[in-house]
């Protein structure tokens, strides 16, 4: 019989943010498939079916990250660590260019809100690699996978 370990809190916080993100795909997916304007009173076909693909593939790899961190799979905690640097990299990505639509960019009036954006930029970033640092070189994570849960006796 084994000792049940604790999840660690790196693995728990992967797991929401894994959880969540997958979420808000499906949530623009779907805002997206019931929103899209219709050129000339017709959908078009090929765009929506690469948005789909594009989105249930990124939805499919973040639930199957978050199933092996469930599992205490090691595959797990290895697609993990590379969602969260895809995640990571699309929102830095997106913070430096921005798209053209409806919603204006936020201009900053005076130095202090331009600071304290800043300061919340590289926190967001300090805090995203930190969290991928431990989940991926971690003591408590590596002892965490290397160790099998305990399973049920059948009596």
């Amino acid at each position: 019989m084994t000792s049940k370990m604790k999840r660690p809190p790196t693995v728990w916080l992967t797991q929401i943010l894994l959880f969540v993100f997958a979420f808000l795909f499906m949530t623009v997916l779907l805002r997206d498939i019931f929103g899209r304007p219709r050129v000339g009173g017709e959908i078009d076909v090929s765009g929506l079916t690469a948005l789909v693909v594009v989105f249930l593939g990124i939805v499919g790899v973040l639930l199957l990250a978050f199933w092996g961190l469930v599992r205490r799979r090691n595959y797990g905690r290895k697609l993990s660590v590379f969602c969260l640097f895809g995640l990571w990299t699309m929102v830095n990505l997106a913070q430096l260019f921005r798209c053209d639509g409806p919603v204006q960019c936020y201009e900053y009036s005076n130095t202090g809100q331009l600071v304290g954006a800043g300061i919340a930029i590289a926190s967001y970033n300090a805090l995203f690699l930190f969290l991928m640092f431990r989940l991926s070189l971690g003591k408590k994570v590596r002892n965490f996978f290397s160790s099998q849960p305990s399973q049920p006796e059948v009596s």
